[in-house]
């Protein structure tokens, strides 16, 4: 049986609005006889996409392969002092040969990278996760170029060298860049608005601006399956 690894945001987490977890994407490669490890974490940027892959190389973990959903530039983490003392990475079968694998440790995150004048506010996120155990997810503007948006504009541009690193690596994005290797010229999002119109896109997206079941369903049958992936699982 194969063994794969998914990483990315909450495109890739099952933890999304979904009622029914197996309405997901990422269920329908289990009709190929696979083992799934989904590593993806809703609102986390490619530092830790970047940080998970190189957990399971340092750590000797075999992936038949892995398969990475690109994310936004200007995502950003930091930990939380007398918080993050360590990873615990903790394993949860969600359905049989199906495991959701989420490192349990709290960090302050932002969907924006955080600018200097709002490190003044840094107390307040390290409270506010103190208080209640989790992420807190906050929202600054971000002005310009940074460390933050620099870092994952590398990992971006250097992640071929995955593919070198594992015995099967695939990469694809929903809609940020055009970066990929599943042979399309361009992100889901754009490829369904240039075949089918930007109205048909916003209808696959709920009121979280995240695939409702058709929309899971779409982006597999369409996309997903009918890429470099679809052609690994039925051994094409």
């Amino acid at each position: 049986m194969k063994r794969i690894a998914l990483v990315g945001c909450s495109h890739t987490d099952y933890l999304t609005k979904l009622e029914t977890p197996t309405d997901h994407w990422s269920f329908n490669m289990l009709k190929y006889g696979v083992q799934i490890d989904n590593y993806a974490r809703h609102g986390q940027g490619n530092s830790y996409i970047d940080f998970v892959l190189r957990y399971i190389l340092a750590n000797k973990i075999h992936y038949d392969c892995v398969i990475v959903q690109m994310t936004g530039n200007s995502r950003w983490m930091f930990p939380v002092i007398d918080k993050d003392q360590g990873l615990d990475l903790v394993t949860k079968n969600i359905s049989e040969n199906y495991n959701h694998k989420m490192f349990d440790n709290t960090w302050g995150y932002s969907n924006k990278t955080i600018p200097p004048q709002a490190v003044e506010n840094l107390q307040h996120y390290i409270d506010y996760c103190q208080i209640n155990n989790s992420q807190y997810h906050g929202e600054f503007e971000e002005n310009g170029q940074n460390i933050a948006s620099y870092t994952s504009d590398i990992y971006r541009r250097s992640i071929s060298i995955y593919e070198k690193l594992f015995p099967k690596f695939f990469y694809w994005d929903f809609q940020w860049t055009d970066i990929n290797n599943i042979g399309y010229d361009t992100n889901f999002r754009n490829t369904v608005i240039q075949e089918h119109g930007d109205i048909f896109f916003v209808n696959l997206l709920d009121d979280t601006m995240h695939l409702h079941p058709l929309g899971q369903k779409y982006l597999w049958d369409n996309y997903l399956f009918k890429s470099y992936i679809g052609d690994y699982l039925t051994n094409k």
